[in-house]
């Protein structure tokens, strides 16, 4: 068990009192996360960059949401994408 951890749990008299103590001290975190994820997926702009790397910059994003149980659709991130780059620069 790790030391930054131990003093948290310590006092757990069972491995499922541990895994509930960790799962409240993290799911906040988790939380907060996803909103910072979805915020920066809502910040992201094609402005002159390729349509490749804007695809690749939101797919990444996508990612991680799936990462912490936050996933984003395919259907979801396809219309982000579109909506996005009716207000954006046009492709060069």
């Amino acid at each position: 068990m790790s030391p930054c951890v131990a003093p948290y749990v310590s006092a757990a008299g069972s491995s499922r009192e541990v895994w509930t103590i960790l799962e409240r001290m993290f799911a906040n975190q988790s939380r907060q996360r996803a909103m910072n994820l979805k915020e920066k997926l809502g910040r992201e702009k094609k402005e002159t960059r390729p349509v490749s790397l804007c695809l690749e910059a939101q797919r990444s994003i996508a990612a991680k949401l799936s990462l912490i149980n936050a996933p984003i659709s395919d259907e979801d991130l396809t219309l982000h994408f579109f909506r996005q780059s009716l207000y954006c620069a046009p492709c060069m």
